[in-house]
């Protein structure tokens, strides 16, 4: 929570390698408490306790209800050269672009992302993948340049804001999913500003792409996040 906007984690449990999630975004009301949506109505069933299916989450350009999936920051994650995604393969510098997750950076090798193999992803479609892109054409419409518009699940971690300043909502909600992404989303707009993939997870992206079915739960970033504010008494956090 920040302020009177609360944000919340959902995802749908799946028979398959991926488990559908989201990070979403509501409101408390002054007057009373109550979790609110974006037209200012409760967003919780009293009856059942979960989010109402007429409900219409912030940033949300649809009434997404309790459907995990459908809406949320999920709904606007850029895709292909609009989606900045890091790693921490050969600077020191997160932001470097020798960190960048794209095809022309040659530290992205077979090895590393478990690619290369006849028969299965490659390395091009597995880093377009990574990037937001439909690269596995999960909806059968025959394009693989789109955006699937998908995040994973966070099973035990929860969401974190960071303000920067210098405005009251001048930061960033990060959130962690066991599809290996780090978050970093804009609170105002839900549009991930930027995500970053340990290596430890390179390698499973190719599972995520295939998302066949599974018997057990793959896990990524799956714990707590804590902040570190590293400052120097400016006000302003660089």
């Amino acid at each position: 929570r920040h302020s009177s906007d609360v944000f919340i984690s959902v995802f749908r449990p799946s028979g398959r390698t991926h488990w559908p999630g989201n990070l979403k975004k509501y409101r408390v009301r002054s007057s009373d408490a109550a979790i609110v949506d974006a037209q200012n109505n409760p967003a919780v069933d009293p009856t059942t306790g979960f989010f109402a299916p007429t409900a219409q989450s912030f940033w949300s350009s649809v009434v997404d209800g309790h459907t995990a999936d459908l809406g949320g920051a999920a709904a606007l994650v850029p895709a292909g050269t609009g989606r900045v995604v890091y790693n921490h393969l050969r600077d020191t510098d997160l932001t470097s672009a020798a960190n960048r997750i794209i095809t022309t950076n040659s530290a992205l090798t077979d090895d590393l992302l478990g690619t290369g193999h006849a028969g299965e992803p490659q390395r091009a479609q597995v880093i377009d993948f990574i990037n937001g892109l439909d690269a596995p054409d999960t909806d059968h419409d025959g394009s693989v340049a789109e955006a699937r518009r998908q995040m994973g699940d966070a099973l035990h971690s929860e969401p974190v804001t960071v303000i920067y300043g210098p405005g009251a909502i001048d930061g960033l909600v990060f959130a962690a999913t066991n599809d290996g992404f780090l978050h970093a989303i804009d609170l105002e707009s839900g549009i991930e500003q930027w995500a970053f993939v340990p290596p430890e997870f390179l390698g499973g992206q190719v599972a995520l792409f295939k998302d066949e079915p599974s018997a057990s739960k793959r896990y990524g970033i799956d714990a707590d996040l804590r902040i570190q504010t590293v400052a120097d008494n400016d006000g302003v956090i660089e």
